[in-house]
């Protein structure tokens, strides 16, 4: 009985607030063990404490200002974050599937995929057109090769090879980057572009091209919930509202969701042009060395991953 008193002293008086004033409720069984879903929760707790005291050291001056945030959210996060969004459902299929997936999800969010009523696709609505002189925020400009390829692909402290799912981010960007550079004035249907992006990520990772569209068919509700009224930028204020509204759509991703806010908080305190990369190697490190389950790891390393690259993509000074 003293060690499970101890044990619960230990639990509360480490977790009793958090930077909100928040507490960390832990439940016990009867048998007086701290239950998996507590475990995971204190580690999710953890975590993105790790992820705001790295933002405080790593950008001292400008973390925690808004100035600027929301230009910054109307501009790009809004498609940023909804490329993470999809690189963290879509992980527990193959990497060329989440890189799929998450391309998709980009060309949706930024225009680049415009749905109409009939189902059908512009592929070069915001990409293919200077910005329109009475709407300039219809245009969606992305950021050159030497900026929207540079530093992508995390590296290991031990300059290892790299994991195959590393390459997930650098293969985003390069495949929209491709499809800008193809765009003509053709209206394609959605399961036409989806054809498309599966062949460019079959090559890239030679695998069969029918494996791919399964797996996009898959996520074919989550790419239906990225242009759906709910998330619709223009009712937005914050990030808080975006991330918001899609936990109404996935209640399960609480956590991640909630873990990916301060991650993307951090983000926006970086120039894409003084990107090393080191940000995003030293978040990895943290979620490689939680106590976070793997299904979570992978969900949230996919999520940085695809969601440091979109910065870099559609992060530019116009």
């Amino acid at each position: 009985m003293r060690k499970i008193l101890l044990l619960i002293v230990l639990v509360f008086s480490l977790f009793a607030c958090n930077s909100e004033n928040e507490i960390v409720q832990v439940e016990k069984s009867t048998s007086g063990v701290v239950s998996n879903d507590n475990v995971q929760k204190i580690a999710v707790y953890n975590v993105q404490s790790q992820i705001d005291s790295l933002n405080h050291t790593m950008f001292t001056t400008e973390y925690g200002q808004t100035r600027g945030f929301f230009k910054f959210l109307k501009k790009f996060l809004f498609v940023t974050v909804a490329d993470a969004v999809g690189g963290m459902l879509g992980s527990m299929i193959t990497p060329a599937g989440t890189v799929a997936g998450a391309t998709v999800m980009s060309g949706l969010a930024s225009g680049l995929v415009s749905r109409t009523s009939a189902d059908k696709i512009d592929m070069n609505i915001r990409l293919t057109r200077s910005a329109n002189a009475n709407n300039p925020e219809i245009f969606m400009p992305m950021n050159p090769d030497s900026i929207a390829l540079n530093n992508l692909i995390p590296l290991k402290k031990d300059c290892s090879i790299p994991e195959l799912s590393d390459s997930i981010g650098y293969n985003h960007n390069r495949i929209l980057l491709e499809l800008k550079a193809e765009a003509t004035e053709e209206i394609l249907d959605l399961d036409t572009m989806l054809t498309k992006i599966a062949q460019k990520t079959s090559k890239i990772y030679n695998v069969d091209e029918q494996i791919v569209l399964r797996d996009l068919q898959i996520n074919r509700k989550i790419f239906d919930d990225v242009v759906s009224p709910e998330m619709d930028i223009e009712k937005m204020n914050s990030l808080t509202d975006y991330l918001n509204a899609w936990n109404q759509k996935y209640p399960e991703k609480t956590d991640e969701l909630s873990v990916l806010k301060t991650f993307f908080e951090g983000v926006a305190q970086l120039k894409v042009e003084e990107n090393d990369g080191q940000y995003l190697s030293k978040i990895l490190d943290l979620i490689s060395n939680s106590s976070l389950n793997p299904e979570m790891k992978q969900n949230l390393r996919n999520a940085f991953v695809v969601g440091n690259a979109s910065y870099q993509l559609w992060n530019t000074e116009n």
